[in-house]
């Protein structure tokens, strides 16, 4: 079980939200900047707080969609999810 899957799925979601507006033109809504090294400039971006999961969050995170129970609950951890309510995998 990773401890960064929220982040990564929450940023992804909202990555989604954010190029929807850019496709049709508009630059979409952004909270901060980061530094392209290569370009020399600034660029707008969407900045997340990274929010860690354990083992007695994971359950939270396939409740509220982010991932499935199959996704988490592969082989090697099939035993930890049955021990925590999560079936699947």
């Amino acid at each position: 079980m990773r401890d960064d899957l929220q982040g990564r799925q929450e940023g992804g979601r909202r990555g989604s939200l954010t190029r929807g507006p850019l496709v049709k033109g508009s630059k979409g809504d952004t909270n901060g900047t980061v530094e392209d090294t290569e370009g020399k400039r600034q660029v707008p971006s969407v900045l997340l707080t990274p929010e860690p999961i354990y083992k007695d969050s994971v359950k939270k995170v396939i409740d509220d969609g982010f991932v499935t129970a199959d996704q988490v609950c592969t082989k090697d951890v099939a035993a930890e999810c049955q021990k925590l309510g999560i079936t699947g995998g």
